[in-house]
């Protein structure tokens, strides 16, 4: 899937909240040696450059579906995303420490939607036990109007690029 470039380095250094941000190494398609690279996790995007203060995003990873899995690997503290779907990538990385690759591996489990949709059928049960429902729907609202505002623009770049490329 081709995205807006431009769009998806504006989403990275937003202000909207970061889940996670730190060094990982990850082992390239091409080059099949580790590149240690800073990531930067928003929701289920995870975004990664050379350096934090870069303003350029190397590249994306769209996180939904996927299953994180410890691996194998001559790097210590290594780990790896899959997805059941054929045909596509399986990422490698590897942390700096244990503690790195769990706090990793656990920010990575919860920033898939399917996951997201379970906290948030949880939480609107909470509400109705406090009688607080207006509340939750306000909070749920405002939230999901800014993360649509968001991925409008991306399917709007996206369904442009896609026309452009079949004309």
């Amino acid at each position: 899937m081709k995205i807006n470039e431009k769009l998806i380095s504006y989403f990275e250094s937003s202000s909207s909240p970061v889940d996670k941000q730190g060094y990982l190494s990850k082992k390239g398609e091409i080059k099949t040696s580790y590149q240690r690279r800073w990531f930067v996790l928003k929701g289920n995007l995870l975004f990664y450059k050379d350096r934090p203060a870069d303003r350029d995003v190397v590249g994306v990873i769209v996180l939904e579906g996927c299953t994180v899995q410890l691996c194998e690997s001559e790097e210590h503290f290594a780990f790896s995303l899959v997805w059941s779907e054929p045909g596509l990538r399986t990422y490698k990385f590897a942390a700096e420490d244990q503690t790195s690759q769990e706090s990793w591996i656990k920010a990575l489990l919860s920033a898939s939607h399917s996951y997201l949709a379970v906290l948030v059928t949880d939480m609107e049960k909470k509400y109705r036990e406090n009688g607080d429902l207006t509340k939750f729907l306000i909070t749920i609202s405002s939230n999901f109007i800014q993360d649509k505002k968001v991925t409008d623009r991306l399917s709007h770049n996206h369904m442009d690029d896609q026309s452009a490329v079949h004309h």
